[in-house]
């Protein structure tokens, strides 16, 4: 995970800074550039293994989608974001995966604390760790460690359905997470395994339907991740 750090001295200056061994370093400058060159921070510069960058605001996604504790209210509730909201973070997170890709690298899940929310309009993925290599012919990814699940986790069926290591997963297992995170932050609906997409989540999509959001959620959503696309238009 990429560590946050807020530089006293400079007003709205931050770096985010990720330590690795030395054979990682075309790893780490790859992942870095993922957020760098996909423009998605403000006045960025990479410096070894750091990356600076210029905000007035930043929080993790989790604490952007659920209102503060208060003494009068132990429980936090949980907050929807609006649809433009809903398409920056659909349109942040395609752009990082993107690049990604590119260099044959791709998320294989997401958490709501992976992702850091820049002055409530950019969304950045820090979480290198869930962050593999794929193989450019079979188009897979494969994990020799298991994941661990919790209640705001988003990940794909077939990744869930993974009972022996190493697992052999498609790339674009990452899409249906992104699918099932954009659902979750637009309607606060957390999906787990759906056989039937038509019956369950294009009931859900319904106050959107026939929008960019809508097609694009649906896309990354099939069953088949060969056939998931990660477009919006």
């Amino acid at each position: 995970m990429l560590k946050l750090i807020k530089h006293d001295l400079v007003d709205n200056k931050y770096s985010l800074s990720l330590s690795l061994k030395r054979e990682e370093e075309d790893t780490n400058i790859i992942f870095l550039k993922s957020i760098h060159e996909s423009c998605l921070l403000s006045g960025s510069s990479i410096h070894g293994n750091t990356i600076s960058f210029y905000a007035s605001s930043i929080q993790t996604l989790k604490d952007f989608c659920f209102t503060p504790f208060s003494i009068s209210n132990a429980e936090r509730c949980r907050k929807k974001c609006s649809y433009n909201t809903a398409i920056h973070l659909a349109c942040s997170l395609s752009k990082q995966q993107q690049y990604l890709e590119h260099y044959g690298y791709s998320f294989y899940g997401i958490h709501l604390s992976d992702i850091l929310v820049i002055d409530g309009c950019r969304f950045v993925n820090i979480n290198f760790e869930m962050c593999k290599e794929f193989d450019l012919v079979s188009s897979s990814i494969t994990l020799y460690s298991p994941f661990t699940r919790s209640e705001l986790c988003f990940f794909s069926p077939e990744m869930l359905a993974s009972r022996h290591l190493p697992a052999s997963l498609h790339y674009k297992t990452y899409y249906y997470s992104l699918g099932l995170l954009s659902l979750y932050c637009l309607f606060g609906e957390c999906v787990d395994c759906v056989d039937c997409v038509d019956c369950v989540i294009v009931d859900i999509l319904k106050p959107i339907v026939g929008t960019k959001l809508y097609f694009f959620i649906l896309r990354m959503l099939e069953t088949n991740p060969e056939d998931r696309r990660m477009i919006f238009v």
